[in-house]
């Protein structure tokens, strides 16, 4: 490779819209991510639930995946775009899961996939767009979405009924 190594060399990905058909490539991303989330350990993952909330986001949102040059998933990234609770008269577009397969980690597909998201946000009239750091999260998160423009607004906290 004349002298490069074999690192710098990156991926091209095709970062699009999903459709129905997608569902079936990811669902597995989907349970991936579920189960590095604290949920997983409260409540089980369950399908038929992943499948509902799917067209929710295809019909209220998006969702977006990321495709690498063989035609797998490399990575995808789901929205609901609601109005805002405590202003109704202004549209929120929340980041309900985003996973990207770990080898397709470090390179710039997140950042592909964030501005995707938010020119979809941006073009579906919301005011603001909302990303979720759980306490899963890898490190260095949330300085990348404070990179982006984001600000920290909220900690939430969840207790078994």
């Amino acid at each position: 490779m004349d002298g490069l190594s074999d690192s710098l060399v990156t991926q091209m990905y095709n970062v699009r819209v999903a459709s129905p058909e997608d569902f079936h490539a990811v669902l597995p991303m989907a349970e991936k991510f579920y189960n590095s989330t604290s949920f997983s350990k409260l409540l089980p993952f369950d399908v038929p639930s992943i499948l509902e909330f799917y067209i929710h986001m295809l019909e209220k949102g998006f969702v977006i995946v990321a495709e690498t040059e063989d035609g797998s998933l490399a990575g995808m990234l789901g929205a609901s775009i609601h109005p805002f609770h405590l202003n109704i008269n202004h549209l929120v577009c929340t980041e309900a899961m985003w996973w990207v397969e770990p080898e397709h980690r470090g390179q710039r597909l997140a950042g592909d996939m964030l501005d995707m998201f938010e020119r979809m946000a941006k073009t579906a009239g919301c005011t603001l767009t909302c990303m979720a750091k759980l306490d899963t999260t890898p490190e260095g998160v949330g300085a990348y979405y404070e990179s982006r423009g984001y600000r920290a607004t909220e900690t939430s906290y969840i207790k078994e009924a």
